[in-house]
């Protein structure tokens, strides 16, 4: 249920457009197997997605 709400909050803030698919069921599933790949998954995560995003400038 939080999945509509967070798409409806993104549509009232104009922050998506209204045809826009906004969320995708297993598009890039990853199995972690190990404790190994959990660990990899988490330090990507964490570490290597780049720099945040920027706030969203208010009208």
């Amino acid at each position: 249920m939080k999945t509509l709400y967070a798409t409806r909050a993104l549509r009232r803030d104009n922050l998506v457009g209204p045809s826009r698919r906004v969320w995708t069921e297993g598009g890039s599933t990853r199995y972690l197997w190990s404790k190994e790949s959990v660990t990899r998954a988490m330090n990507y995560v964490l570490r290597e997605q780049g720099p945040d995003l920027r706030e969203p400038r208010m009208f």
